[in-house]
């Protein structure tokens, strides 16, 4: 694991510098009905279940699913001490703000699209029915 990870992040814009890698770090996820959930995938790639997943719950909390498994994970294999696995999961805390933040803009942005895209296509339907009525009473008078 690399030690700098285990350092906090000194403000928010150290964070949002490293917008790029949190953006691939985390991994969006189900989790029952949330609709901000994401694991940590950098941890173990190969087994997700020892990487941390957090999810926003309905009091806008931040919680982990699987806290006891991930913190046994790094304590055993990654050999951090409990004062270190804090301050990790302090900066992992802070990384999943930034990522819902992130994804919450990305969602409205498809949301806009969708949109768009519906009213593009209620235009044609409206065009192409206008046409058709337009066609019938031609023929019918």
């Amino acid at each position: 694991m690399d030690k700098n990870k285990l350092k906090p992040y000194q403000s928010e814009e150290e964070l949002y510098k490293n917008a790029e890698n949190i953006d691939k770090e985390w991994k969006r996820e189900e989790y029952k009905d949330y609709i901000f959930s994401a694991r940590h995938m950098v941890d173990d790639p190969e087994h997700p279940e020892n990487c941390l997943h957090l999810y926003l719950d309905e009091d806008r909390r931040i919680r982990a699913a699987n806290w006891v498994e991930w913190a046994r994970y790094m304590n055993e294999h990654e050999k951090l001490r409990p004062w270190e696995l804090k301050i990790y999961e302090g900066r992992l805390y802070n990384e999943f703000m930034l990522w819902m933040r992130m994804e919450s803009k990305r969602l409205v942005e498809l949301e806009k699209r969708r949109l768009e895209e519906a009213e593009r296509q209620a235009k044609l339907t409206a065009l192409f029915l206008s046409e058709t009525i337009f066609k019938k009473s031609k023929y019918t008078n």
